[in-house]
C-alpha cells in the first residue's frame, strides 16, 4: 500500500509537479479552485510590481497586450481594476479577446495578488 500526503492549496499557489522521465510541469490554483499552466514569466519580478507599473513589464502576449491597450489599459492597477470590476465574462466581450489572453489574463491577476496583496 502506498502512502498518500494531502496537502491544501490556495488560490494563487503555484503547484509543481515532476514526471519519473524529469519532465516538470507548473500549475497556478485560481480562485474557483481550478488549475491553470503557469507561465514561466511569472517567476521573474512578480513582487516589484506596483499599480504604476506599465503592461510592458508583463511581457504579455501580442495580442492580450494589444487589446488591453486599445481598452485604455495602461497600468498593472488599471488591469487588476479592469479584472475585478468585469471578471472573464467582462474580458470576453471585448473585441478579439479569447480564451487564451482571458487565461493569461487571471493567471497575471492570481500572480499579483497573492505576491503584493496591496499594489501601491
Amino acid at each position: 500500500m502506498k502512502q498518500l500526503d494531502l496537502t491544501v492549496f490556495e488560490p494563487g499557489d503555484t503547484v509543481g509537479t515532476m514526471s519519473k522521465d524529469g519532465h516538470v510541469a507548473l500549475w497556478t490554483i485560481t480562485t474557483t479552485g481550478d488549475l491553470v499552466r503557469a507561465d514561466s514569466r511569472l517567476f521573474g519580478n512578480v513582487n516589484g510590481f506596483t499599480a504604476e507599473t506599465l503592461l510592458e513589464e508583463l511581457n504579455l502576449m501580442v495580442r492580450t497586450y494589444n487589446i488591453l491597450k486599445r481598452e485604455g489599459i495602461n497600468t498593472v492597477g488599471e488591469l487588476l481594476d479592469l479584472y475585478h470590476n468585469k471578471g472573464d465574462d467582462g474580458l470576453a466581450e471585448f473585441r478579439n479577446m479569447g480564451e487564451k489572453n482571458i487565461a493569461e489574463i487571471r493567471e497575471w491577476v492570481i500572480n499579483i495578488r497573492a505576491a503584493n496583496p496591496e499594489p501601491s
